[in-house]
């Protein structure tokens, strides 16, 4: 992320990933401006299910822009005629 310039990271997919980096190095202050940039955009389930993640494993604030990652759709995998499911 240090190659990258300012602009770069003002990019929303870019600022998003460079947010979470933040997080994960317990420096939400500085990681705040990039997440609500990054998160400005229409997140897929797996970004915002790892911004989820690193929130609750760091013990991280939630931040008012976040909102929790949808549950998986149920798949042959974990479906209930199985019998038993996956844990999710």
């Amino acid at each position: 992320m240090r190659t990258l310039t300012p602009g770069q990271l003002r990019e929303p997919v870019i600022a998003l990933y460079h947010g979470i980096f933040l997080l994960a190095a317990r420096q939400a202050e500085e990681a705040k401006p990039y997440l609500e940039l990054g998160t400005k955009r229409e997140m897929l389930p797996e970004e915002k299910a790892l911004l989820d993640q690193v929130t609750a494993a760091f013990r991280i604030e939630v931040f008012s822009f976040q909102k929790p990652a949808p549950k998986p759709q149920e798949t042959g995998l974990n479906s209930p005629a199985l019998g038993k499911q996956l844990p999710q």
